[in-house]
């Protein structure tokens, strides 16, 4: 059993204890801790956003997925934070470490509206998909002892599908007349850790590749525009084939789609096994658009 899930069963027997997890106090959608959105605040294209083990919704602009991938040996955390009506504070940059696992940093940003289910199906999740296997939704039996079955895995893909609220559907929109600098000074204050191999901010298009074969990639994209949203995508370059003449590369789109209006769209890869070279992959993130405002990139 690994500590997380240690950890989870400890902190679910001490809340069946106490009371506190009768179903009559659990969140309802679009409050702090809830699996289910009150308003779609940003996708990813479908092709490239896996199977969505749970959802975490912490205001209607504020959402966290975690997702599986059945072609590839990862998971991926995203956040979708809106820059008026959300804090960088409550980020998941400002609060989780960039090394946290899904049960960890669901924890972490869940708080007092954990629900220890979905943290004991997070674990086993990446437990699974460390050991090489393909997680069927439940928990193994040592992780579901002492915690209340999680529910299967297509239960909890919840999320409401809606249209991108960045998409412009009104006839007329005008750009505020705040000047980008302020900002990029936001974005570069608040989501560029000390230390990160690439921030940018300003204009045009961003791309960045990160340094040597690594196990993590880390990128927040900013979009500061009012009326548009603008496209981002994260690739990864792995050895895909092993044959008589050596290694064969291959370079996958992971994930691409839009950033909404006056948001920042955080992804945190992780690749849980080497490739079948023994390899880690080479990582790219990039975004696209008038007045992105802001990328950062950084691997490790």
């Amino acid at each position: 059993m690994s500590f997380t899930a240690f950890a989870v069963r400890i902190a679910a027997v001490g809340l069946l204890l106490s009371g506190c997890a009768d179903v009559a106090d659990a969140p309802r959608a679009g409050t702090p801790g809830s699996t289910t959105p009150s308003e779609p605040v940003g996708s990813v294209a479908p092709e490239t956003a896996g199977d969505v083990l749970a959802v975490l919704q912490l205001s209607p602009t504020h959402r966290l997925e975690f997702a599986q991938y059945p072609d590839l040996p990862a998971v991926n955390i995203r956040e979708w934070l809106h820059a008026d009506r959300d804090l960088p504070e409550d980020s998941m940059q400002a609060r989780v470490s960039t090394d946290a696992t899904m049960a960890e940093t669901y924890i972490a940003m869940a708080g007092e509206q954990v629900d220890w289910k979905v943290a004991a199906l997070l674990d086993a999740a990446e437990e699974a998909l460390n050991n090489g296997q393909r997680f069927d939704g439940r928990p193994t039996e040592s992780e579901s002892d002492g915690v209340a079955e999680p529910q299967a895995l297509e239960e909890m893909n919840t999320r409401e599908a809606g249209e991108n609220v960045g998409t412009l559907r009104q006839a007329a929109c005008s750009e505020p007349a705040s000047p980008l600098s302020t900002d990029a000074a936001w974005f570069a204050r608040k989501f560029c850790p000390s230390g990160n191999e690439y921030c940018k901010t300003g204009l045009g298009s961003n791309t960045h590749t990160g340094a040597g074969r690594t196990k993590h990639s880390d990128s927040s994209h900013f979009n500061q525009n009012s009326c548009l949203s603008r496209s981002f995508s994260i690739q990864a370059y792995y050895n895909c084939i092993w044959d008589l003449f050596g290694c064969i590369h291959c370079t996958k789109t992971v994930s691409t789609g839009e950033v909404p209006v006056r948001t920042v769209l955080t992804q945190r890869w992780f690749w849980t096994d080497t490739d079948v070279c023994g390899d880690w992959p080479t990582w790219t993130a990039a975004n696209s658009g008038y007045k992105v405002a802001g990328m950062m990139h950084d691997v490790h």
